[in-house]
């Protein structure tokens, strides 16, 4: 529910183009990814990556416009997510072991 709340903020400073925060918000994203256990690294992948494609899809917003601003490994697991919706792969994280990625 937090991240959800912070992906609607981060929606609204989005609408507003206020994207002071966005950096801060990657790095932190992408620290979870590094440095938390399976827990953390599924919360930051599951309760905010795909919060922000849902909140932002479902408001009108092309949830592709918070991508760029994605550090590398948030940027395979958002890639993950897409992969997994388009039906691509079973399950998120699927392919993110393979040597050859050639789902992504």
């Amino acid at each position: 529910m937090v991240l959800g709340t912070l992906a609607e903020h981060l929606l609204g400073l989005h609408q507003q183009r206020d994207h002071r925060e966005f950096l801060a918000v990657a790095r932190a994203i992408e620290r979870l990814h590094l440095e938390g256990d399976d827990y953390v690294r599924n919360a930051a992948t599951i309760g905010f990556l795909e919060g922000i494609q849902n909140v932002w899809g479902n408001s009108g917003t092309d949830p592709e416009d918070f991508f760029p601003l994605l550090l590398p490994e948030s940027a395979r697991w958002w890639k993950q997510l897409n992969l997994f919706w388009e039906g691509k792969i079973p399950y998120v994280g699927a392919t993110i072991g393979d040597q050859d990625n050639s789902a992504e």
